[in-house]
């Protein structure tokens, strides 16, 4: 059986188009725009002095298996054991990349979804690795970061504290 058919949804979004599937990439790893950088500017610039425009995205390759669950839902809500997992869309993804500085902190991770408890789950790029890891919000940092697993279905379906 599909992994993906043994997940409970609380919450779903139309699902992605197989066209939308294939630009996923070129979206996430695109350089920001002059609207991102103003919007971030005014939004967080004033509490971080970041020089957004200085930010260079990484080449994102987004995982098979988020792409073949954002072919369920775009972004939502699921249950799997005790746990309420909130996964990104394609757009919420980049927006919580850029809106808590990935690209300063931890810029080869991709953030995916949030605990309830302001823990990311995130993708770790670095070399090619797709290990999922459990960092929380107030502290980004490698140092911070607990693998959780090689993969999104394993780390759904393995029991651990986040």
């Amino acid at each position: 059986m599909n992994w993906l058919e043994t997940l409970t949804f609380d919450f779903t979004e139309a699902p992605i188009s197989e066209q939308m599937a294939a630009s996923a990439d070129g979206y996430l790893s695109a350089q920001l725009t002059d609207e991102e950088i103003k919007s971030l500017t005014e939004n967080y610039g004033y509490i971080s002095n970041e020089d957004y425009s200085a930010w260079t995205i990484r080449d994102f390759k987004l995982p098979s298996d988020y792409l073949d669950l954002l072919r369920k839902s775009n972004g939502g809500e699921f249950t799997i054991g005790d746990r309420s997992i909130g996964f990104f869309s394609l757009r919420e993804i980049r927006e919580y990349y850029l809106n808590y500085e990935f690209p300063t902190y931890m810029p080869e991770a991709l953030p995916f979804g949030l605990n309830g408890g302001g823990v990311f789950y995130a993708y770790d790029c670095r070399e090619d690795s797709n290990s999922v890891i459990g960092v929380h919000a107030s502290d980004l940092g490698w140092e911070s970061a607990v693998v959780l697993g090689d993969n999104l279905e394993e780390v759904l379906f393995k029991n651990n504290e986040y």
